[in-house]
This record gives C-alpha cells, structure tokens and sequence, in this order.
C-alpha cells in the first residue's frame, strides 16, 4: 500500500528528557526553520527545526522520535540527529 508523504510526516513527534525538565511530544512540522513544509523528512535531505521550550536543565539525557502508526503502513528512518542545546552538540 502506498502512503502519502503528508499522512506519514503529519504526527512525527518528538520528546526531550533534560537533567530538569521535559519537553512533552511536539510536532516537529510545527518547528521546521524551512518556509516549505514539503522539503521535510525527504531522502537525502537534512532538516533543521528550532524549537524554543522552557529551560529543561544543564544535559540532555534523552530523545524520542516517532509517530503514531497502528496499521504499520510507514517506517521512519533518520540517517543522524544532532541538538545543539546550551552550546553542546548532542548526536
């Protein structure tokens, strides 16, 4: 079954846990720093979102990615993820 790009890319979802804080599942399409939405999640395409939450301490101690699915018509796969958060870069 082929899905459209948009049915897949619309819930991508992301969560930070900090050392102090929590950024609870945003929508990344919400935060991308490009004006076209359809240059998102694109192969061979790097994308940067901006995303400015409460301070959610002095380290990143982890990061969900995902969508909801429950057909399992779509996969989701990232080549690398970088954060540049207080001057450190997460990878």
């Amino acid at each position: 079954m082929d899905i459209h790009r948009t049915d897949a890319i619309d819930n991508i979802q992301m969560s930070i846990i900090g050392s102090n804080g929590r950024v609870d599942k945003i929508l990344l399409k919400n935060f991308i720093r490009s004006s076209n939405e359809h240059e998102i999640f694109q192969k061979g395409s790097s994308n940067q979102f901006e995303i400015k939450e409460n301070d959610i301490g002095d380290v990143i101690e982890s990061l969900t990615i995902g969508f909801d699915d429950h057909e399992q018509r779509a996969a989701l796969l990232f080549e690398s993820i970088d954060i540049n958060y207080k001057n450190t870069i997460y990878q």
